[in-house]
């Protein structure tokens, strides 16, 4: 199973965080491979327009792109249109991948 978890605040999508793998035979899993290409490819248009504006982590089974600070007008859209594509993908094979979203208020635990 696919985990996809979306922060935002307010209106912005501030972090995006994938798990697992789509459950398909490797190598030729439909599901995980359409979530890749979608958050593989937000995540190279994030570092070709604000490169420092993101923090980022890519390993087998997960990544994680978090936006910093106050986004580019084409960081926003990125990962608006990010999520949009992903989903679509969850939409489409619910057994497979899932969507959470969180809203980040800004309210802290700390004391």
């Amino acid at each position: 199973m696919i985990e996809i978890g979306v922060t935002v605040t307010g209106e912005r999508v501030r972090k995006v965080e994938v798990t697992g793998h789509g459950g398909g035979k490797a190598g030729s899993d439909i599901v995980c491979a359409a979530v890749s290409a979608v958050a593989e490819t937000a995540l190279a248009g994030l570092l070709h327009y604000d490169r420092e504006g993101i923090n980022w982590e890519m390993r087998e089974g997960y990544i994680s792109i978090q936006v910093q600070g106050s986004a580019k007008n084409s960081t926003d859209a990125i990962m608006t249109t990010m999520i949009i594509g992903l989903k679509q993908i969850v939409q489409e094979y619910p057994e497979r991948a899932s969507l959470r979203l969180v809203q980040d208020t800004g309210i802290t635990d700390e004391a």
